[in-house]
């Protein structure tokens, strides 16, 4: 059966008791009171509308509108609705709590949001449930939607009747916007709806303020590879960063350093106080650091700030490398005055890093000269140096030299390298020097050619034109029948008498290089004829003697010449 539904919204004005736990200022300014932009009322549709707390549009704070059909079928399910409005620009409503008093022979089916019932005759505020159902989200979406609760307070406006009713709860509601309630009922027959609706709300004062927050960040920055010198250092660098919108007060950095890597004044922990760091702002700030020896070291930093802020970097490493440098050299252990000598430097770097500045040299002592060098060695003094601008890891550079030894004995040449960070390393080699034994025998005669009956001299010169001395020479000379000996002298005596045909000196005990022995033989000449003086030498150093003649002419006297 048809019934005829009428709907009346009665507006009730709850006087509040007070303004309630006030939030934030909005600026202090009376509201704008301009009415919300209602949705457009739907066909065969009634509305009715409240206005709070003065009845009065343009003053009003919170208004509620009611929208339901003009007639519905019983039995049928209809929809009603009610929404509720903050037509202020800047007032916050807050706690606000919308009732809908259901009339006899009504029957609620879903709300959306959700809803809770209270049975009127019941005691006050107690709940009853059967009702309670979830219902999807409110279909205006504000920019900072109101949070719907189920949960309801006890409200402190008196009751319109005491018919069931059922409550919605909104915490929060924004100025400008709109909350629609749908409700889903069906109604039994005979039935006349009279269904009311209220609200009452809590209105907050609020002062706005900007939340602001800090935000930390470190970073560290360090050399992957550092090479290890006495003289060189390596920087850390950190960067603290604020990408937050508040300042960073009291930075300080700190990087505990492992073992083997300090401070420029031997501490074991960098400590740097940055201060403070502005919003979107940067400082980078930069240490010193020492590395002791050679390895790979790994540095973590952490900045603390005012607030227990922190913020821990990534981790950095560096590895120290440490060039190391051996020299090498070599030569004849034995050879002869006189004679090029070669000598080879080679120099390595033993170490994991490159070396700079490599210098090579090779001193010699005095009884050696230059002869020439390699790869462009220059002399210096008594010094053939060498330059390098580098000398990689693992690698090696070999240079040679030539000297020439004067006289005999024992030289040593000295081989040194060094270059930046590494120091001086040397190494000597031996050198014996043997003299070369090398007798010119010369002979000539004073007079020729000579006449018969005239007397010849000799002259025997023994010339030691090696590089070590000849010992026990023994010089000899052959006459031959055209000649006959008289006399002999010299650096040594002869047993020979005259007449003989062979002149034997006694030996010489020995004769320096470059160093000439003289003897001297006095002969007649006997018959004419060309004559061979012969002459053999020899000593120690020569297994075999040296032989050297003198031709003499010797032509017969002209009885006939006054």
């Amino acid at each position: 059966m048809n019934a005829t539904i009428r709907l009346f919204l009665l507006p009730v004005i709850v006087a509040l008791a007070g303004l309630l736990q006030a939030g934030c200022s909005m600026g202090g300014q009376e509201p704008t009171r301009a009415p919300a932009q209602f949705r457009q009322l739907p066909a065969n549709h009634r509305e009715h509308f409240a206005y709070y707390p003065s009845a009065e549009v343009h003053d009003s704070i919170l208004m509620l509108r009611k929208v339901a059909p003009a007639q519905v079928t019983a039995n049928e399910e209809f929809e009603y609705t009610i929404e509720v409005v903050n037509p202020t620009d800047k007032a916050l409503l807050k706690n606000v709590v919308v009732r809908d008093y259901v009339s006899p022979g009504v029957r609620i089916v879903s709300s959306t949001p959700t809803w809770s019932y209270i049975d009127a005759t019941k005691e006050e505020g107690e709940w009853i449930p059967d009702y309670d159902k979830a219902g999807p989200d409110i279909d205006d979406v504000p920019v900072t939607p109101p949070r719907m609760e189920t949960q309801v307070r006890q409200p402190n406006a008196p009751r319109l009747s005491q018919l069931p009713e059922i409550r919605w709860f909104i915490e929060e509601l924004y100025p400008q916007k709109i909350v629609t309630i749908k409700v889903r009922a069906r109604a039994s027959a005979g039935t006349e709806i009279r269904n009311c609706a209220t609200a009452d709300y809590e209105i907050a004062a609020c002062v706005v303020s900007s939340v602001v927050a800090p935000e930390l960040a470190l970073q560290t920055f360090l050399e992957k590879e550092f090479i290890i010198c006495a003289t060189d250092q390596t920087d850390i660098r950190f960067v603290v960063s604020n990408s937050g919108t508040a300042e960073v007060r009291n930075v300080v950095v700190r990087a505990p350093l492992p073992e083997g890597i300090t401070t420029v004044d031997g501490k074991r922990e960098v400590v740097v106080n940055v201060g403070n760091v502005g919003a979107k702002q940067s400082k980078e700030v930069t240490q010193r650091l020492r590395v002791l020896r050679a390895g790979s070291y790994t540095i973590r930093a952490r900045a603390v700030a005012a607030g227990e802020m922190a913020a821990d970097s990534a981790a950095v490493s560096i590895t120290a490398v440490q060039g190391a440098i051996a020299v090498a050299v070599t030569g004849p252990a034995e050879d002869y005055v006189g004679l090029p000598l070669e000598y080879q430097i080679v120099v390595n770097n033993t170490g994991n890093a490159r070396v700079r500045d490599v210098v090579l040299e090779a001193r010699a002592p005095a009884g050696l000269e230059f002869v020439d060098a390699t790869s462009g060695g220059s002399v210096q003094g008594d010094r053939v140096i060498w330059r390098f601008d580098q000398l990689p890891a693992g690698q090696s550079q070999a240079v040679a030299v030539r000297f020439r030894g004067r006289e005999p004995g024992v030289v040593r040449v000295v081989g040194t390298a060094r270059g930046v960070c590494v120091g001086d390393v040397s190494e000597i080699v031996t050198t014996r020097l043997e003299g070369v034994p090398a007798l010119l025998v010369e002979v000539v005669d004073k007079q020729d050619p000579n006449r018969v009956g005239e007397e010849e001299v000799y002259e025997i010169q023994v010339t030691n034109q090696g590089t070590a001395a000849e010992t026990n020479i023994i010089v000899q000379a052959a006459i031959e029948e055209a000649q006959e000996f008289l006399s002999a002298t010299g650096a040594t005596p002869t047993a020979a008498v005259p007449g003989a045909r062979t002149v034997t000196f006694q030996p010489l005990p020995t004769l320096a290089p470059k160093e000439t022995a003289v003897w001297r033989v006095v002969v007649r000449c006997l018959q004419p004829g060309d004559i061979r003086f012969a002459v053999e030498v020899s000593s120690d150093q020569h297994g075999r003697p040296v032989r050297e003649t003198e031709a003499t002419s010797i032509y017969a006297k002209n009885n006939n010449r006054q």
